[in-house]
């Protein structure tokens, strides 16, 4: 009897054992179809407001509208630049297969804007073809580069910066992250011990490796000027972007004297004081004059001693995105209308006098040109000009006087289709109107802003770049002696 007992007992627990588990699992299932159904639900919200936010369906075009910052934006809609969106091969339509490999770009052997233009846009529009619609993760080279312009790695890095915060935030998001699982992918720079010395000093002291990677490396000979950005799009603050201009131009202004000291050169406080303003000026106007409301300025100076000399090279780059310098002044809505008078009379005198060829010296060179003269101004304001001329004769009359043609010192503005390079051929002149005297640069012999310039020096060129960039390559000589720069 006490046996059965004992057995019914351990049958009654297996059964209630049973379905208590059959509850359980009864249970469980019963969750998880609710936490199934409160996903698809949360789903459903997180695609309606998706949709909402894109202002429509949610598809990668739309995305990119909505979150790609500004300056990569800008370069998308830029129709006129080998950048824009139209020109891409994969724009809008994202890879539909994720390959997790390497993709490598290998920088030109000559990266520049201005000196090889073809090969260095045709690279930055691979560049931007690869970062946002290739299908496998990114690395630059530079094991086959041998000259590398500030200019053109700048833009590179800001488009860069710019990929990687689009692709952050994607990523964080995570319907988007499953939908385009390329949005994954890492972007990244190989061989920095192939590439030559010269080269990888740039990229760890103010390049790719400094700004991205933050694997920055102090050199002996190199004074850096690290990547300087400044922008009026959020939550502007007059008060704070004034604080900021004059901390970026005490930076600036820091990199220059520390650059002269290294060559045993200073300058007077008189001289030290124009420079001054004339740097702010400059910032200044990259600032108002861009309608990205970005600016980015940066470079490097590097100590030589060759052959028993004693010399430096400096490298300074101003840059903004946005509205070209003609298209500011052509704009129906420019507000100084004065200026955009007297450049229309002066291309009727133009064409009159038959100077214009198509593709080699149009409306827009001229009136580029006419912008940088003293006194011409976007903003009508007669107390201020626009600084450029100021700031070209002031860099240029620190320049060393023994120059091969290797080593010219050069300044050059990039706007638009528009270069005009000054490496001091042509000379500044003053002129007075009225009680005021103003200096101007017209680039040929007569010093008549009326006659044709050298179209050596004011050039209309193929590729067209989205806003203005001033490159500045100057090379200091030692001087033992106290000078003010004259």
């Amino acid at each position: 009897m006490i046996t059965i007992k004992v057995e019914k007992k351990r049958a009654d627990r297996k059964v209630a054992s049973r379905e208590k588990q059959r509850a359980k699992k009864e249970q469980e299932l019963i969750a998880f179809e609710n936490r199934k159904a409160n996903d698809i639900e949360r789903r459903k919200q997180q695609l309606e407001q998706f949709r909402r936010m894109l202002g429509g369906d949610i598809t990668y075009e739309h995305v990119l509208n909505f979150w790609l910052p500004t300056n990569i934006k800008h370069l998308l809609q830029s129709e006129h630049s080998d950048f824009y969106r139209n020109k891409l091969v994969g724009y809008g339509d994202p890879p539909k297969t994720w390959i997790q490999k390497e993709k490598i770009l290998y920088i030109p052997e000559q990266f520049s804007l201005i000196d090889h233009a073809p090969v260095g846009y045709s690279f930055i529009q691979t560049s931007i073809n690869e970062l946002l619609f290739g299908n496998s993760n990114v690395s630059f080279s530079y094991k086959h580069c041998k000259h590398l312009d500030i200019g053109a790695q700048l833009v590179l890095d800001i488009i860069i910066r710019d990929v990687i915060r689009f692709l952050n935030k994607c990523v964080n998001s995570q319907l988007l992250e499953e939908r385009w699982k390329f949005l994954r992918k890492r972007i990244g720079l190989i061989d920095a011990n192939e590439t030559i010395e010269d080269i990888r000093k740039i990229l760890f002291s103010v390049g790719s490796l400094a700004l991205h990677a933050r694997k920055t490396i102090y050199y002996k000979d190199i004074i850096p000027y690290p990547l300087c950005s400044h922008s009026r799009e959020n939550d502007f603050d007059p008060i704070k972007a004034i604080e900021q201009k004059e901390l970026d131009l005490t930076q600036l202004v820091d990199y220059v004297i520390n650059s002269l000291a290294r060559v045993n050169r200073r300058l007077t406080d008189e001289k030290l004081d124009d420079l001054c303003k004339i740097i702010g000026e400059v910032l200044i106007n990259a600032e108002e004059h861009s309608t990205t409301k970005n600016r980015f300025s940066i470079g490097y100076f590097q100590e030589r001693n060759e052959n028993g000399k004693h010399s430096g090279l400096f490298r300074l780059v101003i840059l903004n995105f946005g509205k070209t310098i003609y298209e500011k002044f052509a704009d129906p809505n420019c507000p100084n209308r004065i200026v955009t008078d007297k450049m229309k009379q002066l291309s009727e005198k133009y064409t009159k006098s038959g100077f214009f060829y198509k593709s080699q010296f149009e409306e827009e060179s001229l009136w580029t040109l006419y912008a940088l003269q003293e006194g011409v101004t976007f903003i009508p304001d007669k107390k201020r000009g626009n600084g450029s001329i100021q700031f070209i004769e002031s860099f240029f009359s620190l320049k060393g006087d023994d120059e091969t043609e290797e080593k010219k010192s050069r300044m050059t503005i990039l706007s638009g289709n528009t270069k005009i390079i000054f490496d001091g051929t042509y000379r500044i002149f003053k002129k007075t109107s009225g009680v005021d005297t103003f200096q101007y640069m017209t680039f040929n012999k007569t010093n008549n802003i009326e006659d044709k310039p050298d179209d050596k020096y004011v050039q209309f060129v193929e590729h067209y770049f989205p806003g203005t960039v001033i490159s500045a390559r100057i090379y200091f000589d030692e001087e033992d002696l106290l000078n003010d720069a004259n």
